[in-house]
């Protein structure tokens, strides 16, 4: 039985599968070469690849707020302007890079014309 969800094709011949959807991907955290996964029902998954290696493979609601973290905008819950925090919807709250505001703002900004004061 194939338990995995999502494959990843990032070299010709070369495989990489996830055992959950995209969708449920709240946030990803680098550390080193490795990825930490955190799903919206707070599971963790950890995997032997770089955030560089998901990057470019994952969709548009898929954002990098700085230098170890990519954040799923679908998640958001809360912007804190004046301390640059992304509340996210697992409870947590990531520091966006200074210069990555601006173009993080102005894409939640388009999203979620309404949501920012």
């Amino acid at each position: 039985m194939n338990t995995y969800t999502h494959t990843i094709s990032n070299y010709p011949g070369k495989h990489h599968r996830l055992p959950f959807l995209f969708e449920d991907i709240v946030r990803l955290e680098g550390e080193g070469n490795y990825t930490a996964f955190t799903l919206i029902g707070g599971k963790q998954y950890i995997t032997s690849r770089t955030l560089r290696f998901y990057e470019e493979m994952l969709p548009s609601s898929f954002v990098r707020i700085h230098k170890g973290c990519i954040i799923n905008i679908a998640y958001l819950e809360k912007l804190c302007i004046t301390e640059r925090l992304a509340q996210l919807a697992d409870g947590s709250a990531m520091s966006i890079a200074r210069r990555r505001w601006p173009q993080f703002r102005d894409l939640v900004e388009k999203q979620y014309r309404n949501s920012i004061p």
